[in-house]
């Protein structure tokens, strides 16, 4: 087997992956995820979301579809959403690395405008006044 040539191959090769699984179970949560995923990718903002909350349908204990969803949510600048939905997958899979740093990621883009945090950042001597 071959490595994909690009990014944009492989998304595609997760894609038909993924849609091959929910023609044989469409209860998959972990192939809606996927699917969810390249759509968001594609730019195709609707479609990505009617998938992320389908697979959180199919399994609201899916860690990697309430991440991967977080991102979804802080692309459309739903910066709340994306804080709650990072929180539920941290409570899912507590010791995973890739979760505590986006929850920190999401963290910091939500309060990034917030005075508050502006002034902390000034405080800490990582912003100018």
């Amino acid at each position: 087997m071959s490595l994909p040539a690009s990014g944009a191959e492989a998304a595609h090769r997760a894609r038909t992956a993924a849609l091959r699984a929910l023609e044989l179970d469409s209860r998959l949560s972990e192939a809606h995820t996927v699917v969810a995923s390249t759509h968001f990718q594609s730019w195709d903002w609707k479609n990505a979301e009617r998938s992320f909350v389908r697979a959180l349908e199919l399994n609201p204990s899916n860690a990697d579809a309430y991440g991967r969803y977080s991102i979804y949510l802080s692309g459309m600048r739903r910066h709340d959403e994306a804080l709650e939905a990072v929180r539920k997958a941290r409570r899912l899979d507590p010791l995973s690395p890739p979760l505590r740093l986006l929850a920190v990621h999401q963290s910091y883009l939500a309060l990034h405008g917030h005075p508050r945090f502006q002034r902390l950042l000034v405080r800490l001597g990582l912003a100018d006044v």
